[in-house]
């Protein structure tokens, strides 16, 4: 018996054994997007410079609101990072996903985590509702007021200036992003 060596359905393609085919589909698969080690790098020394660590004996309940450093939302690391530096970040909730190498809100918290940044739940009372968010224990933004502060930036800002991603980050817009968009009360 004679086989054929024509396709008998075409519309269902038939395996190929030849291995430059099976390079192709293997390098053509998609797979999901992951920030690059050096943006996760920029990123965190982006947080040392835009928070500083409380002493070890800090009360957490002297800890105002106002200078709580939230792990998600609008008064996060990750929304001054978009702001101060959007060319590392991907959005995905915001727009497509353009930077495949960026890094999105939930691998930030990772990497701070790994570093040595602790979270921790802090319940909110509003009139009559009571409401829970995870902050960073033992963190609190810059205050522009404080000279001591003001040269922790200046520090953070000449480390973030070795990466060339970063090098139009300046003091002022630190402090406008700061002011504006995380409601801190900077100078």
């Amino acid at each position: 018996m004679h086989r054929s060596t024509t396709n008998p359905h075409p519309e269902v393609p038939q395996p190929t054994k030849h291995r430059k085919d099976l390079k192709f589909r293997a390098r053509n698969i998609m797979v999901r997007p992951k920030a690059s080690d050096r943006n996760k790098t920029l990123a965190s020394c982006f947080a040392d410079t835009v928070t500083i660590e409380l002493p070890k004996n800090h009360s957490y309940m002297d800890q105002s609101l106002q200078s709580s450093v939230d792990c998600k939302g609008p008064r996060s690391i990750f929304a001054v990072l978009v702001n101060c530096l959007p060319n590392i970040v991907r959005e995905s909730k915001y727009q497509a996903c353009i930077n495949r190498k960026g890094l999105t809100e939930v691998e930030l918290n990772k990497v701070l985590a790994a570093r040595g940044y602790e979270s921790c739940r802090r319940r909110i009372c509003n009139d009559s509702s009571l409401t829970w968010h995870r902050e960073w224990y033992g963190r609190r933004w810059v205050n522009g007021s404080n000279p001591d502060d003001i040269e922790h930036v200046k520090r953070g800002i000449r480390a973030l200036h070795h990466f060339p991603e970063a090098r139009s980050l300046t003091l002022d817009k630190i402090h406008f992003v700061l002011l504006g968009f995380a409601s801190i009360a900077v100078k």
